[in-house]
């Protein structure tokens, strides 16, 4: 008993003892909230720094500090020096990364912050669509005192399986065979009033910006992806055919089919089963009737089965391979995708895709029939 007491009782000692090991002076650090990372006309790699006020977090204003020099480490030790300080990334969300650095090569700005001790695994990368990473941190916060935190909050509102792109998940899927990831976009509105907003996604082939998505084509990506988008679904409508509706999706299952032909050459089929809710309706259609309720559920298919074809158009086009089907290849036909991996893109771009879209609405609300409807049948 007393050598088990006496084992505790060091076991406590060690473990307060430990988390001191790195202890440094608030004042003698410079807390960012987030960075954005350029490159100028020279070449050279542009390191700016959000910093956050700690003496008076309630009345906090943004103060950038900028460093030029030959690599990413460099030019942050001279925006550092700028200030004094220490920078300690411990609290950063968020790092903008220019579209000219994602074009070139994306792995220089993953390989800096994979080896810095201070930074969170967990921040968030962000593509510029601005000429500049840095005009993203300059622009004025509409609710958190900064951007860096803002466009945080902003992402991770999108859900965990959304556009929500934490640095680990980043850098897992672009050294995963098979797939292409992707980032969220964001971009500033003219005047910068009203802040920084995420504005659709950066398309990624292997370790290269291809192209962006509008939030549209991003909500499709993620529905392919077998994810769920937070925002409803509008289905503008005729009054005819029973005035415009808003849907709210309540459930999204992808099954995604990838295989071989006689030939070996590959081919997929991607269904898309959704369960939706009723948010809103603008015309007087009896939605609870059988009838009402195939045909919105036949109208949602449609549309969602005509956004899915275009985007899979543009992804061939783009030779990107966002819907990670050759990863799902991979698994189901190790031994082929062996000779296709290499190349796989350019046969990604010619890979017949089809898609089928089920959609199912399994509640209308609280208003189980129109207002136009009831107020008719109190009238009469």
């Amino acid at each position: 008993m007393r050598n088990k007491g006496a084992l505790a009782g060091g076991l406590a000692v060690l473990l307060l003892a430990g988390g001191c090991w790195d202890y440094r002076e608030l004042d003698t650090l410079a807390i960012a909230a987030g960075a954005a990372l350029d490159q100028g006309e020279q070449g050279e790699k542009i390191f700016t720094a959000q910093l956050a006020d700690l003496q008076e977090p309630d009345k906090a204003e943004a103060r950038l500090t900028e460093g030029r020099g030959a690599s990413f480490l460099a030019a942050g030790q001279q925006a550092a020096a700028k200030t004094g300080r220490k920078l300690y990334f411990g609290h950063a969300q968020t790092v903008v990364v220019s579209q000219q650095i994602a074009r070139q090569d994306i792995r220089p700005v993953l390989d800096y912050i994979s080896r810095q001790n201070d930074s969170l695994l967990s921040l968030r990368l962000m593509i510029s669509r601005q000429s500049t990473a840095a005009e993203i941190l300059e622009a004025q916060p509409a609710s958190e005192s900064l951007s860096g935190f803002e466009l945080s909050v902003q992402a991770s509102e999108k859900g965990q399986n959304g556009l929500d792109m934490p640095f680990y998940r980043f850098y897992s899927e672009i050294r995963e065979e098979g797939i292409d990831p992707f980032l969220p976009a964001v971009s500033t509105p003219e005047g910068q009033e009203g802040g920084a907003q995420l504005e659709g996604a950066a398309l990624f082939r292997r370790n290269q910006l291809r192209g962006f998505l509008d939030p549209e084509q991003t909500e499709t990506l993620m529905l392919l992806r077998g994810m769920k988008p937070q925002n409803p679904l509008t289905l503008e409508r005729t009054a005819q055919q029973g005035g415009d509706a808003a849907l709210t999706l309540n459930d999204c299952r992808l099954d995604s089919q990838v295989g071989l032909d006689e030939a070996g050459r590959p081919w997929a089929r991607l269904t898309l089963t959704m369960e939706a809710g009723l948010g809103e309706l603008e015309g007087d259609q009896n939605i609870m009737s059988e009838q009402g309720r195939r045909q919105l559920e036949g109208q949602c298919a449609a549309l969602l089965k005509g956004r899915a074809e275009e985007l899979v158009r543009l992804l061939q086009q783009y030779e990107c391979d966002a819907l990670g089907l050759g990863l799902t290849l991979s698994r189901f036909e190790p031994e082929s995708w062996k000779s296709l991996k290499e190349d796989w893109r350019k046969t990604f771009a010619q890979t017949p895709i089809e898609t089928e879209v089920q959609v199912k609405i399994t509640g209308a609300g609280r208003m189980y029939l129109p207002v136009s409807m009831e107020e008719g049948e109190q009238n009469g």
